[in-house]
């Protein structure tokens, strides 16, 4: 199944077009922000990158290969790894991932606040598949989602508090507790002090709606069973093992000193978030690393490979819901399976500023990258799709 030389470069003169088309989409913005994007198949013989645009809107320089970028919610498959080694390790007891928060010690600061939280339909397993009921605190508020204020964050919302004030978004800390009633002492203080933790979208089990917010209790649920901070965490049980050297925690004190100046800008609010001064410390556990194209390939490849997890069948039992993104075929526990209009089943996570990583199990590729946008266009949210379709003339 390896390809010929000819084709690989044919393939790449290909697909590198079609991904500068994707990058020049909407002409008018005034900062382009950088692309980068890798396509790696042992199988196929093929190790490509792609990159594009200024890494920067305050300085010049080029996007490259080892330039760090915000990965949004494709850190919600490692917050879910990280929960998956401690049901692994026994420290969530014989029921694991279908254990009710409500019945987690660790949690009991944040579940009695929370009459959602505290419903014992809410598990580990429905608050890992956005199927708990529990609303989004960046997009909702107590009295309407997203979804109902025409798809811009309710007015009650943390995103509408930080489009008011994005420079705020630097100072976010997940949860308080010594401040529980303080709405802007942190994330979930936020979120408990709007009533959006009283307010189900649905009844637990019933529907999808996606919660960065659940993540963001998981993140916390990890910190506590562990004893030891989510950055920690990440980088002892999953950066340091895979050799993910160019990826951490954003703001956590494992941070490298000055990644703000470094990391790529990515537009928020239609501005350059970094070089703007503006912060994104609210993603934390839905979302809140720095990496790279080719630490995320390192991911995917430990992740799906084995060598994070003794067994990767519970994260990869997926179910339809409806509700899902396009091209969505079912839900694990922290990744999705997708299936392009070409056939191929991809296996992974996205990210709201057009962050892609996803496995393909049946050519053994990896697809890695940004374009450090939001995904308005259906190019920037689908271009994933595009380069799994690509290899398949590689593939015969």
């Amino acid at each position: 199944m390896r390809a010929k030389g000819g084709d690989r470069r044919a393939w790449a003169e290909a697909l590198d077009a079609r991904l500068a088309e994707i990058h020049a989409l909407t002409p008018e913005l005034t900062f382009r922000p950088g692309a980068q994007v890798r396509v790696s198949s042992p199988a196929l013989g093929v190790e490509h990158t792609f990159l594009a645009g200024e890494a920067r809107a305050d300085r010049a320089g080029p996007m490259r290969a080892d330039t760090g970028f915000h990965v949004a919610s494709v850190g919600k498959a490692m917050t879910a790894t990280l929960l998956l080694q401690a049901v692994e390790a026994g420290l969530l007891g014989p029921q694991g991932v279908d254990r009710s928060v409500a019945d987690i010690d660790e949690l009991g600061d944040v579940v009695s606040r929370s009459q959602v939280l505290s419903d014992r339909r809410v598990t580990l397993r429905r608050m890992l598949t956005h199927t708990s009921g529990l609303r989004d605190a960046f997009s909702d508020d107590a009295s309407r989602t997203a979804a109902q204020n025409g798809g811009a964050p309710a007015p009650g919302s943390l995103g509408a508090r930080l489009r008011a004030d994005p420079d705020r978004g630097r100072l976010w800390r997940p949860w308080d507790p010594d401040a529980p009633d303080v709405a802007d002492a942190g994330v979930l203080n936020w979120f408990l002090a709007s009533g959006a933790g009283d307010a189900p979208v649905f009844a637990p089990g019933e529907a999808f709606h996606y919660s960065d917010t659940a993540y963001v209790v998981l993140g916390l649920l990890v910190e506590r069973l562990s004893g030891r901070s989510y950055g920690a965490s990440l980088r002892d049980r999953i950066f340091a093992p895979l050799g993910m050297t160019n990826t951490f925690l954003a703001y956590g004190a494992e941070a490298p000193a000055g990644w703000e100046s470094e990391v790529s800008d990515f537009l928020y609010g239609g501005r350059p978030l970094f070089s703007s001064g503006g912060g994104a410390s609210w993603d934390w556990g839905g979302g809140g690393q720095v990496s790279t194209a080719d630490d995320l390939e390192r991911f995917l490849r430990g992740l799906f490979g084995g060598r994070l997890l003794r067994s990767t069948a519970a994260l990869r039992t997926y179910a339809p819901l409806d509700g899902m993104p396009p091209y969505c075929v079912g839900l694990g526990l922290g990744v999705r399976r997708l299936v392009s209009p070409g056939g191929r089943v991809l296996e992974g996570h996205a990210g709201a500023w057009s962050v892609q990583a996803f496995y393909c199990a049946e050519l053994d590729a990896t697809i890695t990258g940004t374009f450090n946008r939001p995904m308005a266009d259906p190019s920037l949210r689908n271009w994933v799709l595009d380069v799994a379709d690509s290899l398949e003339h590689l593939a015969r």
